[in-house]
């Protein structure tokens, strides 16, 4: 066999590797050019859906912003009606409070005068005719009556025949008639006589046994409740 013989099989050989090498790297070239194709295909397919969704979503977004301003609107003009409501509410109970705050000081001020009046009227059978019983003030300056005043109020006074009285209109606290005594003293002390005493109440929410004590107590200072 010559050299040219030998020679001749083993080029072929290496001529087909070469080929083949080359139409693998061909074909390598063309995959991944065919992948990039395709991803941008893809991407630009994902970026229409986005956009479209986007869209969609925006003109949800608007229509939701649309009905919330309407029930914003609507629960403003609800919110305005109830305070109104409100408004002409108050505006009557305070009407009413009024009503109510003048019908008990003319109640009050009619009391006082009816719990005067019976006083003079027992006064004039017991042989006193004409007493006058005029609310005063008089001056504590050491606090017989209370601590925190010097200024002392009295329903009723007179000094001839010497009376003083106390007018409440129910009687709900037994330290009311305590005060009504520490009056008497402070009156007993500035004019320096003995006086009478009425406390006049035209009813009592007391229990039965404390109301006893306490007229059983006026009784020992000169007094006396009437109960009217």
């Amino acid at each position: 066999m010559s050299v040219d013989s030998r020679i001749e099989p083993e080029l072929v050989r290496v001529i087909e590797d070469i080929v083949a090498r080359r139409i693998r790297e061909e074909l390598k070239d063309r995959a991944e050019l065919v992948s990039q194709k395709t991803f941008t295909r893809a991407m630009k397919r994902m970026d229409r859906r986005f956009r479209i969704l986007q869209n969609e979503m925006d003109k949800r977004f608007e229509a939701s912003e649309k009905r919330f301003e309407a029930m914003q609107q609507q629960m403003n003009q609800r919110f305005d009606q109830t305070n109104q409501h409100f408004d002409q509410t108050n505006a009557q109970v305070a009407s009413v409070l009024q009503v109510v705050t003048d019908i008990r000081s003319q109640l009050g001020a009619s009391f006082e005068q009816f719990a005067r009046n019976t006083v003079i009227r027992i006064l004039e059978g017991e042989g006193y005719p004409g007493v006058v019983l005029r609310k005063q003030h008089l001056a504590d300056p050491n606090h017989v009556v209370s601590p925190d005043t010097e200024d002392v109020e009295v329903d009723g006074l007179s000094s001839n025949p010497p009376v003083i009285i106390e007018i409440t209109a129910i009687l709900r606290d037994a330290d009311k008639v305590n005060r009504f005594l520490r009056k008497k003293q402070l009156v007993e002390a500035q004019w320096s006589v003995p006086f009478r005493g009425f406390f006049v109440a035209s009813g009592s929410e007391l229990p039965r046994a404390e109301l006893g004590n306490l007229i059983a107590n006026l009784r020992q200072h000169h007094c006396e409740l009437l109960n009217l």
